[in-house]
């Protein structure tokens, strides 16, 4: 009889020892810098257990999700995948197969995003033996490497010139009577009919993208292009659409995320907030007791509680060395592991993973390794390296919500220029300078409008300036009803005080004139007046930086726009579009039109004096000047990260010493 040494391990990511516990059998291997594969064994299951630890600060390591044949319906074996990957120039060092699929077709079960494309999109699963309508929870990165673990449903919406309305699925059939889906390409085949529901089809072709949104015009069929579909009343609103008109197709979730790179459905969650939770999965997703309550192969995905290390397990079963686990008893593996959040993976027969070329793990079929419907991969890039990001300034949080708040009460009745709730805000705003140890000007013009100016003197280059500029005024009361300008923009000015905070506790090289312009809506009227009677000489002026609408995105996306006015910025922005923690974009400067931006805030009286500037701002929601642009529609985290990135530009701005 073969006699096991009972031995403490530890999985090491980097030089930390993130987790030790007891194994009776025990192999572990340097798959690269930041990769460590663990093999282990106990005999008290008896369980055999792979473990891949993965430091997602390594920039050189790219986790990619992989369907497949590269298509939406098939299947194929994980080492096949790997395989593809490696012949088209890849470096891979590991893979697990991923979520549950149709074994017929081999499409998988739930919501499906590659590469930040959207392949697929359910409301809830598409799984034959979950009836309970709950949403499963599914794996994603975001744009910026964060793992994520959430019961992610898909929510589109399709926007048109005339009506807007929800789409419920894409590329699937959805299961609401009165819905609408959209068919890609990526569907390969004609949309389905349904034989039940009444429906009505329109051929939609591409003419761009942005951000999470698809463009479209309703054409003849065409290559590469897509189908829309309306059932039952829904149909009428599809047939309705007018031939050229562009739609625009936003593909997002609930709940709300950051756009992803990655979404790759599990089934169920088994770790939440570092408690085991396996056992009331059947109340939260509709788990079944074959799938979570029996022991059986099992293969999962964990992060840690600072989402630095990402763990990659599989457990053999079906064995009598490897008896498989239980819902319950992987999630206490995760636990023991270093996991704080974790999701099931497809199991059984599918469970297989891959380090470099070779299968680890023993599958449980018969004939051995599973075709499975996708992947994870874990590629190598070579030549990447991560710095270690920079702490971005640290902003009251608390404080700017709370200005926000007051701006957009009802008390300042829409804060007009010339009007009481007008004067109120602007007395508010000096109240919150002095506060802060500023001096504020006041600076007059036409016959009621009024600029605050508070100086921040450089400690080395006193003469020269940049201009943080927000406008505090808005539509004030229209028949009776009050435009609060939550967004448009309480946001810019409540934004430009926070700044004012920190730049007076981190003293900046050149001089900032923090500037809250009055009659914006009017025309642009206290920036123009700036400009005209510059309280330094416009020479003087290094650029200006303008904040209007920065509080809400359901893209979580934040454009600046004039570096192609001004290429000089470029890299600053690019610099700070790596590290930030929200997705910021270059645009909105070229061209004409709406889309052009330059001369739609107080930027514009900058631009026209030649002034360089940088216009912080998110694209027109449906509150934009409306009644509805209300504190109750602010997205608190979004605005935060926003108004930080802000802050950061400024203070490259000030270091950079940029000359005109």
């Amino acid at each position: 009889m073969r006699t096991f040494r009972r031995a403490i391990f530890a999985v090491i990511v980097g030089t930390g020892v993130l987790r030790a516990q007891a194994a009776d059998s025990i192999r572990s291997e340097s798959v690269a810098g930041g990769v460590t594969h663990t093999r282990f064994v106990r005999l008290a299951g008896p369980w055999i257990v792979n473990v891949l630890a993965i430091d997602m600060r390594r920039m050189e390591l790219e986790l990619r999700h992989s369907r497949a044949l590269d298509q939406l319906r098939g299947r194929e074996k994980t080492t096949a995948i790997v395989a593809r990957a490696v012949q088209g120039g890849e470096t891979v060092l590991a893979a697990v197969n991923t979520d549950f699929f149709d074994l017929k077709t081999g499409e998988n079960e739930n919501n499906s995003v590659i590469g930040g494309e959207w392949w697929k999109g359910v409301a809830v699963s598409d799984s034959p033996a979950d009836s309970s309508g709950k949403v499963h929870a599914q794996f994603a990165l975001d744009a910026r490497r964060r793992p994520l673990i959430d019961q992610f449903a898909f929510d589109g919406v399709v926007i048109g010139s005339r009506d807007t309305f929800p789409l419920s699925a894409l590329n699937a059939i959805p299961r609401a009577v009165n819905s609408a889906a959209l068919f890609t390409s990526r569907y390969r085949t004609p949309a389905p009919l349904d034989s039940v529901r009444q429906t009505i089809e329109v051929q939609l072709a591409p003419v761009g993208q942005s951000g999470d949104s698809l463009l479209f015009v309703r054409a003849p069929q065409s290559a590469g292009g897509a189908v829309l579909t309306g059932y039952e009343s829904f149909g009428r609103r599809v047939g309705s659409l007018r031939n050229d008109d562009t739609l625009r197709v936003v593909l997002r979730t609930l709940p709300r995320t950051p756009p992803l790179d990655l979404l790759v459905g599990g089934w169920p969650r088994i770790v939440r907030d570092g408690v085991n939770i396996a056992a009331s999965s059947g109340a939260l997703e509709g788990a079944i007791p074959r799938n979570i309550g029996l022991r059986n192969p099992r293969t999962a995905v964990g992060f840690s509680r600072d989402s630095n290390t990402l763990y990659l397990v599989t457990v053999d079963g079906r064995s009598k060395t490897s008896v498989g686990m239980t819902g319950v008893e992987l999630g206490g593996l995760m636990i023991e592991l270093g996991a704080y959040q974790a999701l099931n993976f497809d199991g059984g027969g599918s469970t297989t993973m891959v380090v470099r070329d070779r299968i680890v793990n023993t599958p449980s079929d018969s004939a051995g390794e599973r075709a499975v419907g996708d992947a994870l991969l874990l590629v190598q890039h070579a030549n990447r390296s991560r710095p270690a990001p920079p702490a971005l300034p640290a902003l009251d949080s608390a404080r700017l919500m709370a200005n926000l708040s007051a701006l957009a009460a009802d008390s300042m009745e829409g804060r007009k220029m010339g009007t009481p709730g007008g004067v109120r805000a602007r007395e508010f705003l000096v109240r919150e300078l002095t506060r802060l140890g500023f001096s504020p000007a006041r600076q007059s013009f036409s016959s009621a409008g009024v600029n605050l100016l508070a100086t921040l003197r450089g400690t080395k280059h006193a003469d020269r300036c940049i201009v943080v500029s927000a406008h505090y005024d808005h539509l004030g009361i229209r028949n009776g009803t009050i435009y609060p300008g939550a967004d448009d923009n309480a946001s810019g000015t409540s934004a430009v005080l926070a700044m004012a905070q920190w730049f007076k506790a981190h003293p900046p090289e050149h001089s900032i004139i923090f500037a809250f312009f009055d009659g914006e809506e009017e025309g642009l009227l206290g920036a123009k007046a700036f400009v005209n009677s510059p309280p330094v000489p416009l020479g003087n002026m290094i650029a200006n930086v303008n904040l209007d609408m920065v509080s809400r995105s359901t893209k979580g996306e934040i454009y600046a726009s004039g570096s192609s006015e001004y290429p000089a910025m470029k890299p600053l922005l690019d610099s700070i579009a790596q590290i930030a923690p929200v997705r910021l974009l270059l645009g909105h400067d070229t061209g004409i039109g709406e889309s052009n931006w330059i001369q739609q805030s107080d930027q514009g009286a900058f631009a026209n004096k030649k002034i360089p500037f940088i216009y912080f701002g998110v694209e027109d929601h449906p509150d934009y000047h409306k009644p509805g642009d209300t504190v109750a529609h602010i997205e608190p985290a979004f605005f935060y990260r926003c108004a930080k990135t802000i802050a950061e530009f400024v203070r490259r701005l000030d270091l950079a010493a940029i000359v005109r």
